[in-house]
């Protein structure tokens, strides 16, 4: 940093009238800023040497907990970590030599989960409420997400959350509450406001969907929004509405504006000695201030609110800001108070949102306001399609209609509602009641027509992954064509958009020739899916766990991954055998993909769906590439892992043998049956030790091995001996949980795999190594 000053002292002394100096200043403020607010507010991780061990922290659960069919998750503030030994000594880890003069603070992400018997009540976790204090004996590990093309950044938002170590609660004698309202006063309010609001809307029987709605519209908490919930708000472009942002707080500040404007005018008096419209803007920003409080100033709510603050003080203060000026002061004071916002998507989405607002409104030709509505949302758009296909992959056409029809449900009624009747849950529960009635009609109302839009009119996906540039390029042709200008400029620019639109312009540098293979073994935690392409096909093999009806790999990282590669059709899936980790996520695929063929060595566990068993024997070829089944013979074992369909893969460049989870047994079966030879092996049953016998290995003599394993499995895959096993026959072995995503490409180079790990060649300083 000092160096950098020097130099721009010196630019300043030799280079006379350096334009750029300005810029080059800011930019060093930023970054010192940035490098600042990072030390400063972001707390380091849990050191590696305690992870995976028994610790005892004592803080406060400072979120709402949220409650599943395996248990309670919550958040914690840490006030004290220790090292917890059974005999009862705690050795406090901020006194100890290898920590001396550290502290550790920030949050843990926990699970109390349920054990099998339920009948007995020490297996079902407490209640747990925002505020409490607890003691809990709990085994914790780095903040870990799935690092694939596609898949949600989970690190980046644990990074962003503040979270630095995520785990769970072990059962124990040791776990006690310590104090019931330990909390923020906010986070009692809240607390308070939210049991008073389900307790009412359980008394009165609203439907679970309204009360998510509900939830959600009032405090901003979106847990108990279902995935089909989720799927038509996304689908039709409208599922900004249930998450409080700019659309919400201004909403509440212009009512509040309004009505105190209105109010205050009346009185001579009064507005004789305070104008009516300063009057009314301090009234506005508690508004704001108090429905961002209620929400729990959320990133995406203090952005909204820091919008409101400066167009209320300029009107206090009766400056005239241009509202491009406005949007630059906003995006200024949003990045000085959180220089990392422009890591969220939300941050990108409302400030451009915004800004093509003020830019192109006055471009409409105001016909009737109905027309000038319809015209907004469609400039809305096209302005956000280049963002949400960079983000998403994924546009609804449909989104102009469906947000002109809620909107002004949503803001001009429903939202009042909720609020008001947030007021009269303290005055009378019966007028509340009445509120949250009508609010229900409403919702009720706009989820039909949400609906009915979501099972006419899908969305347009799979449009692949798209680079930066891309994106920029398209939004240039946007303004072009937005801005007055002659039409031979207007159509040369819509040719901008070209980049964004056309899969062959994007996908070239991965087109394959006849006999090449792209194999991508995805991180999928403990489990296992794998993509593997050639010239014209795909074929899925495994697909992955399901861990609740709301979250599998199908949906978490198969989709998004096939989504960023301009997937739409599947040749073949293969699931190996019918075990959780390898079947889970199948029906999140099935549901978005069209399968041509489906292949299973436990047919049985797929009977709704139209699928053959996989036998030895069964072959096929394409692109100059053969697919055998090896195993399992029909004769082979009834069930269990050595029912794994085990696929070779070979052409001309290279060869790649998929085992699923088979044991010692099914691979002397296969072994014995044939003289098996592979350049790339996946590595059976996750490395476990019944598995990768020496006689298979020594057969199979693969140059490259790759295992997919969770992250700090509890099952400790790969097990040491296996590896040491590998090392001792010179094969190199790659683990998932290590590089995230494994992409080997297999052409005319022969035995030179291209390779890329994906966790390390995209690593940012929040993820973990």
């Amino acid at each position: 940093m000092v160096v950098v000053c020097a130099a721009l002292v010196a630019l300043k002394v030799y280079v006379k009238n350096f334009f750029l100096m300005p810029v080059l200043v800011f930019m060093l403020l930023g970054v010192s800023w940035t490098s600042l607010h990072l030390y400063s507010f972001y707390p380091n991780i849990v050191p590696y040497q305690l992870q995976k061990r028994s610790l005892s922290v004592i803080g406060v659960i400072d979120s709402f907990p949220v409650s599943t069919p395996r248990g309670v998750l919550f958040t914690l503030r840490i006030e004290q970590l220790t090292r917890f030994v059974k005999k009862g000594l705690h050795k406090q880890l901020h006194s100890s030599v290898n920590f001396a003069k550290q502290s550790i603070k920030g949050r843990l992400k926990l699970g109390w989960y349920v054990k099998a018997d339920r009948s007995v009540a020490k297996n079902t976790p407490p209640i747990l409420q925002p505020g409490q204090r607890w003691q809990l004996e709990i085994q914790v590990k780095q903040p870990n997400g799935f690092r694939n093309q596609g898949s949600f950044d989970y690190e980046q938002w644990l990074f962003r959350q503040k979270i630095i170590a995520t785990g769970q609660v072990k059962r124990g004698t040791h776990n006690k509450k310590l104090a019931d309202n330990a909390g923020s006063l906010l986070l009692q309010i809240r607390h308070h406001f939210d049991q008073r609001l389900r307790q009412l809307l359980h008394s009165y029987q609203f439907t679970k969907n309204h009360i998510a709605l509900i939830r959600a519209l009032a405090l901003g908490e979106r847990s108990m929004i279902s995935v089909k919930q989720w799927q038509v708000l996304r689908q039709t472009g409208t599922a900004h509405l249930v998450a409080i942002s700019g659309l919400h707080i201004g909403l509440a500040a212009s009512f509040m504006y309004v009505l105190a404007r209105f109010c205050w005018s009346r009185f001579y008096y009064l507005s004789s000695r305070l104008a009516s419209h300063k009057l009314a803007a301090g009234a506005a920003i508690i508004a704001a201030f108090s429905y961002a409080a209620l929400a729990g100033f959320s990133i995406p709510t203090q952005r909204a609110l820091l919008m409101t603050l400066i167009l209320m003080l300029a009107l206090i203060y009766s400056i005239k800001i241009d509202p491009g000026k406005l949007v630059c002061i906003a995006l200024l004071a949003v990045l000085g108070i959180d220089p990392l916002a422009i890591l969220d998507s939300g941050f990108w989405l409302s400030f451009i949102a915004v800004a093509f607002i003020f830019f192109a409104a006055p471009l409409i030709h105001r016909k009737s306001k109905l027309i000038d509505w319809l015209g907004i949302q469609f400039l809305l758009l096209l302005c956000l399609a280049p963002l949400s296909i960079h983000y998403f992959q994924t546009v609804t056409l449909i989104g102009p209609i469906a947000n002109m029809i809620v909107i002004p449900v949503i803001s001009l009624l429903v939202v009042p509602l909720i609020l008001l009747a947030c007021v009269f849950l303290f005055i009378s529960q019966t007028i509340a009641a009445y509120l949250l009635l009508v609010t229900s009609l409403l919702l009720h109302i706009c989820w039909v027509i949400l609906e009915y839009l979501f099972l006419w009119f899908p969305a347009l996906t799979g449009f692949g992954s798209r680079s930066l540039s891309a994106t920029l390029l398209a939004f240039i042709g946007i303004i072009v064509v937005l801005i007055p200008c002659i039409k031979e400029i207007k159509i040369l620019a819509a040719f901008l958009f070209l980049p964004l639109l056309s899969p062959a312009l994007l996908f070239t540098k991965n087109t394959l020739g006849q006999g090449e293979i792209l194999m991508t073994v995805l991180d999928s935690g403990q489990g296992l899916a794998v993509v593997v392409k050639t010239a014209s096909q795909i074929l899925v093999y495994d697909v992955g766990a399901r861990f609740s009806e709301h979250f599998d790999i199908g949906n978490a990282v198969i989709v998004p991954y096939l989504n960023m590669q301009g997937v739409s059709d599947i040749d073949w899936v293969i699931i190996s055998h019918k075990d959780n980790d390898h079947r889970g996520g199948f029906e999140s695929v099935a549901k978005v993909k069209t399968i041509k063929h489906l292949l299973s060595g436990s047919p049985q566990s797929l009977k709704q769906f139209p699928v053959k068993a996989c036998v030895q024997g069964q072959r096929w070829r394409v692109d100059e590439v053969s697919f055998s089944v090896l195993h399992p013979h029909n004769k082979d074992f009834e069930t269990g892992n050595n029912r794994s369909c085990v696929v070779l893969i070979k052409s001309r460049f290279g060869s790649i043998l998929l085992t699923g989870d088979i044991h010692r047994e099914a691979e002397q079966r296969i072994y014995e049956r044939s003289n098996i030879k592979a350049d790339v092996l996946v590595v059976p049953h996750h490395g476990s030790k019944t598995s990768s016998s020496w006689a298979f290995l020594r057969q199979v003599n693969p140059t490259l091995a790759i295992v997919s394993a969770g992250f700090q499995n509890r099952f400790g895959h790969p097990s040491k001996v296996i590896m040491k096993r590998y090392s001792a026959l010179k094969i190199k072995v790659l683990n998932t949980a290590k590089s995230g995503s494994i992409e080997l490409k297999i052409g005319k180079s022969g035995q030179d795999f291209r390779i890329r790990q994906y966790r390390l060649d995209n690593h940012r300083f929040w993820h973990r190594k």
